[in-house]
């Protein structure tokens, strides 16, 4: 009498199932809703009417600092190669001019509200380009430098005038901070190794 054995199919546990829909479902989310760390929000200026002539912007060499990261990664600023390390003082150095320089951004007097007429630089622009085969790393590296001198001259204007940090002022206040050393850093289209347009 020959006994007969019943094969059992292996189940699946539903345990696994629930871990690995749990695990998929958060790789999506992740994937698709988060942007990377490094994309940075920029507004583009509207398109000039071709019917519309604009007459080009005079500005004083002063006021102008032509930041030029090369194929080799390295740094110019008004044709002068710095360190890298050195980029964030020396941009916190133009834009304030604290010595009221003759060769950095001449300071104009201005009114701001919660803030008053104050002397501030104004009309300074800095310019940011790079080579061809300048490294994607290098360039958002410079930008960030750039980014991060405005922020730590805010927060020394915001704990000086007001007593606490930018992120802890009011909206108002933010504004006043923003109006006393506003953010511009531009991109020319076409620069040579000094970063002159």
């Amino acid at each position: 009498m020959q006994r007969r054995y019943k094969h059992e199919i292996p189940g699946i546990h539903s345990s696994a199932v629930a871990d690995l829909s749990f695990l998929l479902l958060i790789f999506f989310i992740v994937t698709i809703s988060l942007e990377p760390a490094w994309v940075m929000p920029t507004r583009l200026s509207p398109p000039v009417p071709e019917n519309r002539q604009t007459a080009p912007i005079k500005i004083k060499e002063r006021d102008f600092l032509p930041i030029y990261i090369d194929d080799e990664n390295r740094i110019f600023c008004r044709s002068i190669a710095i360190k890298a390390t050195e980029l964030r003082t020396y941009a916190k150095h133009f834009i304030e001019n604290p010595d009221n320089d003759n060769d950095l951004p001449e300071k104009i007097a201005t009114d701001i509200p919660l803030l008053g007429t104050v002397d501030i630089t104004q009309r300074h622009i800095i310019a940011l380009s790079n080579g061809e085969k300048t490294s994607f790393q290098a360039y958002i590296f410079v930008q960030n430098e750039l980014i991060a001198a405005y922020n730590e001259l805010r927060e020394e204007l915001s704990r000086k005038k007001f007593g606490k940090s930018y992120n802890a002022l009011t909206t108002p206040e933010q504004e006043a901070v923003r109006g006393y050393y506003p953010r511009k850093i531009s991109r020319p289209e076409k620069t040579d190794k000094g970063g002159r347009s």
